[in-house]
């Protein structure tokens, strides 16, 4: 049994985002601090609980970027894809 670890984005940035920085522009700073902080303790939670079983789960606030890979990427494709629709053919 093999065992696979996908990293996220957010992982790739914590470890070389040091070395990034160095060439990104003050808006870049705050994109990756935004894509570190996404769903993370840093932006606060809610706690959730089953009513059936008890168990807890915390669920994390996104950044809301939309540079963000995991929450803004997903929104923008979808206003793009409705833009699309208002487009004369």
């Amino acid at each position: 049994m093999s065992i696979t670890f996908n990293p996220s984005f957010a992982d790739v940035v914590n470890q070389f985002g040091d070395a990034v920085r160095a060439e990104l522009s003050y808006q870049g700073h705050g994109v990756l601090n935004h894509i570190q902080s996404c769903r993370t303790p840093r932006l606060g939670g809610r706690a959730l609980q089953c009513d059936g079983c008890a168990s807890r789960y915390i669920q994390y606030h996104s950044c809301r970027d939309r540079h963000c890979p995991i929450c803004g990427y997903q929104a923008s494709q979808a206003w793009v894809e409705a833009r699309m629709q208002d487009v004369l053919p």
